[in-house]
């Protein structure tokens, strides 16, 4: 409801009548609320997996053109945040059973956590696709301040912030890594981190790289550019 009236507003102000004051003060309101959604979107996620319930889609897709199509998504919001985003694949196209929605959220994540312990200055985040007969390699590596060995025991335990006074961003529900982590066992997977202090991490999920049965595809995920944008804003939100 504020999210829909936020809209509204957005289509009728006029920058030439509203105080600049104003419209920082719109802005404000708009990313709290993506704040809001995107605890309320983690949570009920996290309480249907506790709750055993499966939700699970796999539809047969190019999961390169996918991801390429998510990094440049985000482009424009990683720019924001003064770091470079570089897309990279083993392979022209890869035809894989994935859902779609999950590893969506799965690259989104993982990017927008790379931001959040990025160096303050040069900082690179680089995604890249790689395959073998058995699975599919989904890599977020950056040269960001690294994860002390104490924070990686501890980063993908439910509810569970890794608090390190070099990172720039300091919130977090502490949610993002423990759904990512559940996300990447529906794929028939796993997520797995190295990390060196002062040089960098590097999340590395895979998944099966088998196809989906075409009998029991219930949905076929479509989004628009716009639903994408505003997905990508949510997760951004505490950035």
């Amino acid at each position: 409801m504020i999210l829909a009236t936020m809209q509204l507003i957005e289509r009728k102000v006029d920058q030439n009548i509203y105080p600049e004051d104003i419209l920082k003060h719109l802005d404000l309101i708009k990313r709290n609320s993506f704040r809001i959604m995107k605890i309320v979107n983690d949570l009920s996620s996290q309480t249907k997996i506790e709750l055993g319930y499966r939700d699970f889609n796999p539809t047969n897709q190019d999961i390169v053109c996918f991801i390429e199509d998510i990094c440049e998504s985000v482009r424009d919001f990683v720019d924001i945040n003064d770091t470079s985003i570089v897309f990279d694949t083993d392979a022209e196209e890869i035809i894989v059973g994935f859902d779609c929605e999950k590893i969506e959220k799965v690259v989104i994540n993982l990017i927008s956590n790379s931001l959040k312990f990025r160096k303050k200055e040069g900082a690179v985040v680089l995604v890249s696709l790689t395959h073998d007969d058995k699975f599919i390699y989904i890599k977020v590596k950056d040269n960001g301040i690294g994860i002390s060995k104490e924070n990686m025991d501890r980063i993908f335990k439910i509810y569970e912030r890794v608090n390190d006074d070099r990172s720039i961003i300091k919130e977090g529900t502490g949610i993002g890594l423990s759904l990512v982590r559940d996300f990447a066992k529906l794929h028939h997977g796993s997520i797995s981190v190295k990390s060196e202090v002062g040089v960098g991490s590097e999340f590395v999920v895979k998944i099966a790289n088998t196809l989906a049965d075409e009998n029991k595809i219930k949905i076929h995920y479509k989004i628009t550019k716009e639903e994408r944008l505003q997905n990508i804003a949510v997760a951004f939100s505490d950035l």
